[in-house]
Parts: structure tokens; C-alpha cells; sequence
């Protein structure tokens, strides 16, 4: 095994691995590091989820970004939740924010950095 097939190989394990321990809500999606001056952003989000014993529950998330310069958007969500048998009630705040590494489309990766609270 080559230096490669071994990289390769232990980056398919964590990838593995790691995948377990992955958790969104209802309402959360993927990320994309590309960024674009002067984009501002309102966003609504709702989603279910139908649990293993055939319940569900909901959640909707109100957001508000903007792109602060050329590599960074930042965004305020407030998100509430419906757990099982309750009205929906405010869940939290969250600041995200994306930074945009290389150009988008330049190299044959796209890289950047989110981060959220």
C-alpha cells in the first residue's frame, strides 16, 4: 500500500466514523463556503422529522445575513421548536458565520470555514 491508498484509506474510516455522530434538526441543511459581497439574506426554514415510534417533531428557524465583505457572511437565526404534544416555543439564538478561503470555481475545491453558536 502506497502512501496514497493509505491516506485515502484512513480518511474513509474517520469519514465512517465520524458520520455517526452527526446530528441536524429538522430545519438545518449544508453549507457552502462561497461567499458574495454585498448579499444580504432573509431566510425562513421549517421542517419535520418522523421519529422511529411514528411521532414527529418540528422546527422552523427565521434568519437574517449579510455578507460583510468579499470572505465573510455572517447571519443571526432565531429557531423554535415543537416537541411532541407542545405549541412551538422559542429554542434559541444562533450567530453563524461563513469564511470563504479561495476563490469559488479557482481550484478544483471550494475551501472555507463556518462557524456557528
Amino acid at each position: 500500500m502506497n502512501c496514497m491508498q493509505a491516506v485515502r484509506l484512513v480518511l474513509a474510516c474517520t469519514t465512517l466514523i465520524t458520520s455517526s455522530l452527526v446530528r441536524a434538526d429538522p430545519n438545518d441543511y449544508v453549507h457552502t463556503p462561497a461567499v458574495e459581497e454585498g448579499e444580504r439574506d432573509i431566510d425562513f426554514k421549517y421542517g419535520n422529522q418522523k421519529n422511529k415510534d411514528g411521532t414527529y417533531n418540528s422546527a422552523v428557524s427565521l434568519e437574517f445575513g449579510v455578507a460583510a465583505n468579499s470572505w465573510w457572511f455572517t447571519e443571526i437565526n432565531a429557531k423554535y421548536q415543537k416537541p411532541i404534544g407542545e405549541s412551538n416555543s422559542f429554542d434559541a439564538w444562533e450567530w453563524e458565520n461563513k469564511f470563504q478561503f479561495l476563490e469559488t470555481g479557482e481550484y478544483p475545491i471550494d475551501l472555507g470555514f463556518f462557524a456557528g453558536n
